[in-house]
């Protein structure tokens, strides 16, 4: 003989025997959709004012939303006996990313700034080697370019940094990029 007292399936589903019965549904994994993000980094090395850095890319980057720099450093390193010159910012042009407006070319058509963090010294033999540090973060400085409508296609990026970079006798970094297409990806 069956039990009266012990609901079937059916009765159990309904949301007040849920809640009579104290049962939790369940929702199953929670998910939603972003825009697909994509990490490049571009190597600096060399650069002076003149300089233009052709990078071309893996792969071509199809319905490009936005394109953000997340982190970028640069280092210069100086040779002038107990002097550091203080180059305040690094000025970062990249062709197909013009987003900055600013008076007398200076910052128009940039993209972002590497501004001035620290320097460090390196006594090498009585050759004093001064270092300045450039740094730029999405955190700080939020460097980032949408396109609406989406571009086309991205296949590489025409780089130039400007700002007294004669007086390096050497140099070194790297620009982080988050390229975000309009293809979808889940996340849970």
């Amino acid at each position: 003989m069956l039990n009266n007292s012990v609901p079937n399936l059916n009765e159990i589903t309904n949301i007040n025997n849920l809640e009579k019965y104290n049962v939790i549904p369940n929702p199953g994994l929670q998910s939603t959709f972003i825009n697909r993000p994509h990490k490049v980094i571009v190597p600096i090395d060399g650069a002076t004012d003149s300089t233009k850095f052709e990078i071309e890319l893996n792969e071509t980057f199809k319905d490009v939303v936005s394109v953000k720099l997340l982190n970028g450093i640069f280092i210069g390193e100086l040779q002038h006996n107990n002097t550091a010159i203080q180059i305040l910012y690094v000025t970062v042009f990249i062709d197909e990313l013009k987003k900055n407006h600013g008076p007398n070319n200076l910052f128009d058509t940039s993209f972002a700034t590497l501004d001035y963090e620290s320097s460090y010294n390196i006594d090498n033999n009585n050759n004093n080697h001064i270092h300045n540090i450039y740094k730029n973060s999405f955190v700080k400085h939020q460097d980032i370019k949408y396109f609406d409508p989406p571009l086309n296609s991205l296949s590489k990026l025409n780089v130039t940094l400007q700002g007294n970079l004669q007086e390096f006798v050497s140099n070194c970094g790297k620009l982080e990029l988050q390229i975000e297409t309009k293809e979808k990806l889940r996340v849970y």
